[in-house]
């Protein structure tokens, strides 16, 4: 997970859109290693009475982590996004990119030119 994550880190904006996706590849394979092995412990160190109570406490931490992993990383990232826009964009439909470019990922296609170069 942590090659992974690194992995994202550095990525090069210029890549061909399918390595992106060889990037997710790492970071979710320890996900995968990580998750069972979690369970298993669990299990192993619970009485049987109590593994019932031991997975579904393990399963939901696991879920309230990955909701406030994701609340949290859409609040760093919108912020940053932001300040990042209100550097690079200039022209006279400026708040119309930023506004764009922050509420659809679709709205980067729909630029053109120095504002598409601006908005990435």
């Amino acid at each position: 997970m942590v090659v992974g994550s690194f992995v994202y880190i550095v990525m090069p904006r210029e890549l061909p859109s399918w390595a992106y996706l060889l990037f997710l590849v790492p970071c979710h394979l320890g996900s995968g290693f990580i998750f069972p092995s979690a369970l298993i412990g669990i299990l192993a160190t619970s009485t049987q009475a109590d593994q019932a109570v031991a997975t579904s406490t393990l399963i939901m931490l696991r879920s309230l982590g990955g909701v406030m992993g994701v609340a949290a990383s859409s609040l760093i990232v919108q912020n940053f996004l932001l300040v990042f826009l209100k550097e690079n964009v200039t022209g006279a439909d400026r708040e119309e990119v930023i506004e764009m470019v922050r509420t659809r990922v679709q709205g980067i296609y729909l630029l053109k030119g120095e504002q598409l170069r601006q908005g990435m």
